[in-house]
């Protein structure tokens, strides 16, 4: 017994006036082997406890988040524009059925789109469409108010010219008349005083300024009104280049 090592616990107690020790002892040794063996089993259940959860994390990676992933990863890299978006999908659990609910999602996301791709085109060519009969009224337009224009400018030019017209009927007969005087007066002088009262120099004398003048004042008021025109023009000319110069400053300034 001298061999074996022991420990023991000593307690004093009293009764009355009576004092008692109280003492237990236990093999060293024994203790040692029991706390070995607790040591062990400790070491084993928690190595056991630490394989099982590296295989529970490897299940719920495999089972949980890759699903979560997938979703994530869909939804990151989603582009409508080149297709329909899906996720396979073979569970029932809730994850099948957020699976399920992308799904459902990505196709009514994919027929809006293509959907509003189709409104877009038809409101494009409905665009079109007004542009073009827009410049077609416009044109319309223009051509009315340029045939008024030129319905004004001929009324215009057509009473100088109307008056310079029919002038010509009288200058015609005047110079007839003044050409057989010279004649007559070259070649039968002698008759030259009957062939002037015969022709009414003297009225021919007075009415030929007046015609002249006329077809004068009819000319001035012609080259008038196609100097206007013509300045017009110019001006019109210029304010259209003006104009486009402006946007065009105004549009390098934004850009």
């Amino acid at each position: 017994m001298r061999a074996v090592p022991y420990r023991f616990m000593l307690r004093e107690l009293r009764w009355g006036d009576n004092a008692f020790v109280l003492g237990l002892g236990a093999s060293k040794s024994a203790a040692k082997a029991v706390l070995k063996n607790v040591n062990i089993a400790f070491f084993s259940v928690v190595g056991t406890i630490v394989v099982l959860l590296i295989i529970l994390s490897f299940i719920a990676s495999n089972l949980l988040l890759n699903p979560i992933y997938d979703v994530l990863h869909a939804i990151e890299n989603a582009d409508f524009d080149k297709g329909l978006v899906q996720i396979p999908n073979s569970s029932e659990t809730e994850l099948g059925l957020l699976t399920d609910g992308f799904n459902d999602l990505s196709r009514r996301t994919f027929e809006s789109q293509k959907a509003l791709k189709t409104k877009i085109q038809e409101l494009e060519s409905a665009n079109n469409e007004i542009r073009e009969t827009q410049a077609k009224l416009v044109h319309t337009a223009k051509m009315a108010s340029l045939g008024q224009l030129v319905a004004g400018v001929a009324h215009e030019l057509n009473n100088p010219i109307g008056f310079i017209y029919s002038n010509m009927s009288h200058l015609r007969d005047y110079s007839q008349k003044l050409i057989h005087l010279i004649e007559v007066a070259e070649h039968e002088p002698q008759k030259l005083e009957k062939e002037k009262a015969k022709a009414d120099l003297d009225y021919i004398a007075k009415d030929l300024p007046k015609l002249i003048s006329s077809c004068e004042d009819g000319a001035r008021r012609t080259r008038d009104i196609v100097l206007g025109l013509r300045n017009f023009s110019r001006l019109e000319e210029a304010q259209v280049k003006r104009w486009t110069s402006t946007r065009v400053s105004k549009t390098r300034s934004a850009c």
